[in-house]
């Protein structure tokens, strides 16, 4: 894992991912515009990261080494141990990825790419920096996956922290 430095230009291809215990939200986009987007989940914790492969190999086509892998991991606190068991498992699942599909995946916390913006706001303001036809490329519309979108659209540089608008 390392710590993520946005690009000047988009990539080809990027996979983005809100990973939790038992699902993840993946968008996936070519170079600045949503391709395909969805919550997976898995009952077993330890075949998340296979779900997840097999999904965007599906869906993209392309050889999982060549595309960039980005990952939204939060930050825990020292006192709060429940939240450190599922970092550890959130941190399984990006080294799981890892292993299989390329060599290393980017992380951000939560706050470099949306800042402060409650759940509600998140999807509102991603919604609005959508197109028509990208809405219709997102499979599922919870927030583990518009939280994929978002840190897509961040990372390919359509939006700034917070979501705002780039000059704004």
């Amino acid at each position: 894992m390392s710590t993520i430095r946005r690009p000047s230009r988009p990539p080809p291809w990027s996979v983005h991912l809100d990973p939790a215990k038992r699902r993840c939200g993946v968008a996936v986009f070519r170079e600045d515009r949503l391709f395909s987007a969805a919550t997976l989940r898995s009952p077993n914790p330890a075949a998340l990261h296979r779900v997840i492969l097999d999904w965007v190999w599906a869906h993209t086509g392309q050889p999982l080494p060549d595309l960039v892998w980005v990952a939204e991991i939060p930050m825990v606190y020292e006192r709060d141990r429940a939240a450190r068991q599922n970092l550890t498992a959130l941190v399984d699942l990006v080294d799981a990825i890892e292993r299989e599909a390329t060599e290393i995946v980017r992380v951000t916390p939560p706050s470099q790419w949306k800042g402060n913006l409650t759940k509600g706001a998140t999807i509102y303001r991603v919604g609005k920096r959508l197109h028509n036809i990208e809405r219709g490329s997102m499979f599922d519309t919870d927030e583990d996956t518009f939280d994929a979108v978002g840190l897509g659209l961040w990372f390919v540089r359509r939006v700034n922290r917070g979501l705002t608008l780039p000059g704004r």
